[in-house]
């Protein structure tokens, strides 16, 4: 779990990348993805759930905003 504050206006960028490590060839990309999004396009209590696919993986990421004192 990660807690950012952020403003309306901001932009996050989360994704990931994956590899597998072979020790007699080349590492093979697994998953490599990333998706941007405005915090001011979201809802004010949104849980938002979002896959990004990959070739072979896919990665959920969950965006709970939350209110901050």
């Amino acid at each position: 779990m990660i807690t950012l504050e952020v403003g309306g206006s901001d932009d996050i960028m989360f994704g990931g990348w994956i590899r597998d490590s072979d020790a007699n060839d080349e590492d093979d990309i697994l998953f490599e993805g990333y998706e941007t999004r405005n915090v001011g396009d979201l809802d004010e209590w949104v849980n938002l759930v979002l896959p990004i696919h990959g070739d072979y993986a896919d990665l959920i990421v969950r965006i709970d905003l939350l209110p901050m004192p």
